[in-house]
C-alpha cells in the first residue's frame, strides 16, 4: 500500500526494479528540471506523428483522384465510343426508309390511279417508321441508359410486310430482282409485340440483303 501526501507541481518520472523474488524497488523521480527537453522531445513525437498522417491522408486522396480521373476518362471513352456507334447504326436505319419514301414517290409518278392508294398506305407507313428513328434519335439519353421500353401493341403482320415491301418495290426493280413475303400460316395474322422495333429489324434485313 503507498499513500502519497504531498502535493508539488513537478514533472516526475517512475521506475521499477527487481531486487529478488519477493522484492521490487519502486522510484519516484523529479524531473522537473528536464521539463522542457521532456516536451520538447514529446511535441517533436507528436509533430512527427500528425505530419506521418498527414502524408498518409495526402497520398490517400492523390490516389482517390487518379483513380477518379481514371474513372472519368473510361466514361468519357464509353460515351463517345457509344456515340459513334449509335449514329452509325442510326444514320444506317434512317437512309433505309428515306430511299424507301424516295422509290415510293418515283413509283406514285408514274403510277396509274389505281394503284397510287397502295403506294400511298406504304409511303404513310414508311414515313411514321421513320419518324420512331428520329424519335429514338432525340431520346439518346434512355438509350445510353438503358431504359429504352419496348411495346406490346397488336397489330396485323401482313399490313406491316405488305408496306415494307412496297417501299423496296423500286430498288427491287432497279436491280431486276424478285421480292415476295411468304408468312407461315402457323403465324396469327395479329401478333403482340413492338411493330417499331420489327419494322426496323425487317427493314435492315432486307435492305442490307
Amino acid at each position: 500500500l503507498v499513500e502519497w501526501t504531498e502535493q508539488k507541481d513537478a514533472l516526475l518520472g517512475m521506475n521499477f526494479q527487481k531486487l529478488d523474488d519477493s522484492t521490487f524497488q519502486w522510484f519516484i523521480l523529479d524531473k522537473t528540471d528536464e521539463r522542457d527537453q521532456i516536451l520538447a522531445v514529446q511535441q517533436s513525437r507528436n509533430n512527427a506523428s500528425i505530419n506521418e498522417e498527414l502524408l498518409e491522408i495526402r497520398q490517400k486522396y492523390l490516389e482517390s483522384e487518379k483513380k477518379l480521373l481514371t474513372f472519368k476518362n473510361e466514361e468519357l471513352i464509353r460515351i463517345q465510343k457509344f456515340k459513334e456507334r449509335f449514329f452509325a447504326e442510326v444514320s444506317h436505319e434512317m437512309r433505309t426508309p428515306l430511299n424507301s419514301i424516295t422509290g415510293l414517290v418515283k413509283l406514285l409518278e408514274w403510277s396509274e390511279p389505281k394503284a397510287i392508294y397502295d403506294y400511298l398506305h406504304a409511303l404513310k407507313a414508311t414515313s411514321e417508321h421513320l419518324n420512331h428513328i428520329i424519335n429514338d434519335v432525340l431520346d439518346l439519353s434512355k438509350i445510353e441508359e438503358g431504359k429504352l421500353q419496348l411495346e406490346y401493341l397488336s397489330f396485323n403482320l401482313h399490313e406491316i410486310t405488305d408496306a415494307i415491301l412496297k417501299g423496296f418495290s423500286l430498288a427491287v426493280d432497279e436491280k431486276k430482282i424478285y421480292l415476295k413475303s411468304v408468312i407461315d400460316p402457323a403465324i396469327p395474322e395479329f401478333i403482340l409485340t413492338d411493330p417499331i422495333r420489327l419494322s426496323q429489324v425487317l427493314y435492315n434485313i432486307i435492305g442490307n440483303a
